[in-house]
């Protein structure tokens, strides 16, 4: 009797201890449920991308040519980016970019950071720290997987290298025009280096494309001021004595461009003019790389140059021996360059010339092959021919020069792999 009573009471404690040991379950699915939802909406607002190129270069002549001499280099194409995209909700994100580049002892600089909001289907702005679009390429000069080279057309995209980052806004419409897609991108902000200060930047880019063809025109303006670097003080100086002035100079932009992928043939080409007031250089460039893809390899060819176009304005009436001192412009050795202990206005002319006058062509021929997804190697050999100082360090093509031998060109061949991740 005892036994059954037992047993009367233990059925519903088990079975309460049942109903309870279910309801506890069910709690923790609907827990689990809701965290791998949020989880999963955190993985949507918060994603991290990279990028980066490992690199190995040499060239066949002491005088380093865009960073590179006969000194065999593992730094000077070599860079690592991580992009920070956080979405708040689907209509704004902010995003920045860190990338740490070898010929700067892989020195890491925030290169973007801006705030992003899609206004609709069309309409989008960003306001920080953003990408001039200048070029065709403006986006992806870091990215060496995004484009075919082992090193980018460096008379092309070298001249704005420093100005490639502005501190402003960006206002960009999205539509179509007929069967083609249509980009319309107005920029406006300024940027400040140790040479130049860049004030009331503007660019306008325009950009007409289908699947397998784009082509593109954009044109910038700014009012540039030097700045307290080598280069800043020469030009500054120089700006003064031919008499233009000491004041922010008029400067000015234009880019025309086209790319044609298929996805066999590779056809793609960009030429450049600019011009800036007084001594500073005025010139024109242009590059067209033509290739083929076989399976996972793309062999390729590039033929570029760069020109300055105002080679006379760097003139002088004033004999070069003059002593600059005379025209009251007090003894530095900046502009001391043959350690005289004077300034004279042959060593100004010479300094100004070796940094401003350029007259280049490059013959590239490369080989891209994508080993996996995100991973290519690439192989690229440049003959570069150069009238005058061009992209050679102009302090080392000075001495060159005054030994009697100074380059008029050289062979580089570099290596490299790119990732993205």
């Amino acid at each position: 009797m005892t036994l059954k009573m037992i047993s009367l009471v233990a059925i519903p404690v088990l079975l309460v201890s049942m109903t309870s040991q279910a309801v506890t379950v069910e709690q923790l699915n609907r827990q689990v449920q809701r965290m791998n939802q949020r989880i999963s909406e955190q993985d949507q607002r918060f994603r991290v991308n990279g990028y980066a190129t490992f690199g190995i270069t040499q060239s066949d002549e002491a005088v380093s040519y865009n960073g590179v001499s006969d000194e065999l280099n593992f730094q000077r194409f070599s860079r690592a980016g991580i992009q920070m995209s956080f979405n708040m909700n689907p209509q704004s994100s902010v995003i920045t970019q860190l990338v740490a580049r070898g010929a700067n002892d892989y020195n890491a600089n925030m290169e973007w950071a801006y705030y992003r909001h899609q206004f609709n289907d069309n309409y989008s702005g960003k306001i920080g720290r953003i990408r001039g679009p200048y070029y065709m390429l403006s986006e992806y000069l870091d990215v060496g997987y995004a484009v075919p080279w082992a090193q980018m057309p460096a008379e092309t995209y070298g001249l704005l290298d420093t100005f490639a980052n502005i501190d402003g806004i960006d206002i960009t419409w999205d539509g179509e025009l007929g069967d083609y897609g249509l980009q319309v991108q107005g920029v406006y902000g300024k940027t400040t280096t140790d040479d130049f200060i860049v004030k009331d930047i503007y660019s306008v880019a325009v950009t007409l494309l289908s699947d397998e063809w784009s082509a593109r025109v954009a044109t910038a303006g700014a009012a540039l001021s030097t700045g307290s670097g080598n280069e800043g003080l020469i030009i500054g100086l120089a700006d003064q004595i031919y008499g233009n002035g000491s004041g922010a100079k008029d400067g000015s932009f234009a880019s025309i461009s086209f790319r044609y992928d298929p996805g066999d043939i590779l056809l793609m080409g960009e030429y450049t003019l600019s011009e800036v007031d007084g001594v500073t250089q005025d010139q024109s460039s242009m590059f067209i790389t033509a290739g083929y893809r076989f399976g996972q390899w793309v062999p390729h060819i590039t033929y570029g140059f760069h020109e300055s176009t105002d080679d006379k304005d760097r003139e002088t009436a004033i004999p070069l021996a003059t002593d600059l001192a005379t025209l009251g412009v007090p003894y530095t050795s900046t502009f001391d360059f043959d350690a005289s202990g004077t300034n004279e206005m042959g060593e100004l002319v010479t300094l100004l010339q070796s940094s401003s006058q350029s007259d280049a062509t490059r013959i590239g021929i490369g080989v891209r092959y994508d080993m996996n997804a995100g991973v290519a190697l690439k192989l690229q050999y440049d003959l570069i021919e150069t009238d005058q100082v061009g992209l050679f360090d102009f302090e080392g093509f000075l001495g060159a020069q005054a030994a009697g031998n100074a380059p008029d060109k050289t062979n580089i061949l570099t290596f490299t792999i790119d990732t993205v991740f």
